[in-house]
């Protein structure tokens, strides 16, 4: 995505700031100072459509620090919703569950809702 947004940065002008900054500053040709606003609106889709691409499991895994076995427990008993799937080719045809960013988003931030599913399973292996 940063080699998108500097590519198309850079058709309209030069760019200063190193090659993994944070921050770049742009000095627009004269005649491109009238695009910068559709350019802008252009690369800000594309990041919207990146920020609500769901989550594999790996990705929610990382997002949440849960284990596979946690995502696996709680996807089957409806605790954890998938929002679909998606099949890529690795030699085979593999299909992984997809989870949505909105899920993951609040379970993200409210870590007490983890915990107490936690408590909840050590309380039924106990039980």
């Amino acid at each position: 995505m940063r080699r998108r947004i500097r590519s198309a940065l850079k058709r309209l002008g030069p760019l200063e700031g190193p090659a993994h900054a944070h921050v770049l500053t742009l000095a627009p040709k004269p005649g491109a100072v009238a695009t910068v606003p559709a350019a802008l609106a252009g690369l800000d889709g594309a990041i919207e459509r990146i920020a609500k691409r769901p989550f594999s499991p790996r990705q929610i895994e990382e997002a949440l620090g849960i284990t596979a076995r946690e995502r696996l427990r709680w996807t089957k008993d409806g605790r954890l919703p998938q929002s679909g799937s998606a099949t890529i080719m690795r030699g085979q045809r593999i299909t992984l569950s997809t989870y949505a960013v909105d899920t993951v988003a609040k379970l993200a931030g409210d870590a007490s809702i983890i915990d107490d599913w936690r408590r909840t399973d050590r309380v039924g292996c106990l039980g």
